[in-house]
């Protein structure tokens, strides 16, 4: 379970409810849907012309990235980005304590999805009822993009099991 459905690597186009990540070599046939889409970003991967030996630790380092998206993007990114900064960037914890945050961030965030996945299928819901959800979550709107993504990486059988047991325990009519 998580938030990554990823094809490393295909020859030709997958579909988004295959994957929601998806390598694909620069002659791939990308559908117009896709190109025109605000629910897609292409990340072009640029090896460099002339690999050079260096020392440098970084394995990306002579690479160069295009990104390509129709989205508009917030001026501040979601909270959970900037946590994962905060906690690489900081020089006293161990890659040990570093992993363990990760991990942490991940399931925090992983809880915060099932709930607003739930909340979701439950009928129809109010904007102002999604925003009351996101205060109680300690989540806010420039997290709902990456929330909804995560949600679209949910696995088909967790997704039905949460569903089920919705239903199972919701009152009586």
């Amino acid at each position: 379970m998580g938030c990554c459905r990823m094809v490393p690597y295909s020859a030709t186009y997958e579909d988004s409810w295959k994957c929601n990540f998806l390598g694909l070599p620069l002659v791939a046939q990308i559908p117009a849907h896709v190109m025109s889409s605000e629910y897609y970003v292409i990340i072009d991967v640029l090896s460099p012309a002339k690999v050079k030996q260096t020392s440098e630790p970084d394995v990306f380092f002579q690479y160069s990235f295009l990104m390509t998206t129709k989205a508009q993007l917030p001026e501040k990114g979601p909270a959970i980005l900037q946590k994962i900064e905060l906690a690489l960037e900081n020089e006293n914890l161990s890659s040990a304590v570093v992993d363990a945050c990760l991990v942490s961030l991940k399931e925090e965030w992983m809880n915060k999805v099932k709930v607003l996945f739930k909340f979701s299928r439950a009928g129809s819901r109010s904007r102002e009822d999604t925003l009351k959800l996101l205060q109680v979550l300690e989540a806010t709107e420039e997290d709902t993009q990456m929330l909804k993504f995560w949600m679209t990486g949910l696995s088909n059988q967790h997704r039905t099991h949460m569903l089920s047991s919705a239903i199972s325990t919701s009152p009586p009519i």
